[in-house]
């Protein structure tokens, strides 16, 4: 699912449930003036919440929050951004995902220094670093969440002219 599908269906979640809300305090055996407040603060709350909802898009989520992946075996570093003392931001490729997404790890640096090895371990190589479980508890498995699997592709076989190869059988006279 697209994060434009995903927000298109939170905001309509959120508008029905704004909506229920604003229907029980419209209806309910209040002042009319208490009623139009009511009214007013729904009306404002529905470009908010669909503002704040587009701004999360473009932000990492924190990877404390993912506890419905915590199972979740391995995923794909597919880029890095170290803010010392601050955070580890990661690009990574989850099973089964179409597009990649942006996480934001707690800073440490043990796992930082294994993060840059493993990268320059997968680049000598010229594989991917695999994380293992990402959304597990941090202080679990330091050593060992970074890891480096596959070796260098072959290279390309080339023919010897630059011509394509034809087989002609040995029995056939043309």
């Amino acid at each position: 699912m697209s994060s434009t599908n995903l927000l298109t269906i939170l905001v309509v979640v959120m508008v029905a449930l704004v909506a229920a809300l604003a229907a029980l305090a419209i209806w309910a055996p209040r002042k009319a003036r208490i009623r139009a407040i009511a009214l007013v603060l729904t009306a404002a709350l529905l470009p908010l919440g669909y503002a704040g909802f587009a701004a999360l898009l473009s932000r990492p989520k924190p990877a404390s929050i993912e506890w419905a992946k915590r199972k979740m075996p391995q995923a794909t570093v597919l880029a890095s951004y170290l803010v010392e003392g601050k955070a580890i931001y990661l690009w990574l490729k989850l099973p089964g995902a179409k597009a990649p997404r942006f996480y934001q790890f707690p800073w440490s640096r043990k796992l930082a220094q294994r993060l840059v090895r493993a990268q320059q371990a997968a680049k000598r190589r010229g594989v991917r670093v695999q994380m293992r479980r990402p959304f597990g508890r941090m202080d679990d498995m330091v050593k060992s969440r970074f890891h480096v699997k596959g070796h260098r592709p072959m290279p390309a076989k080339r023919s010897g002219a630059g011509k394509p190869l034809i087989y002609r059988h040995p029995g056939d006279g043309t």
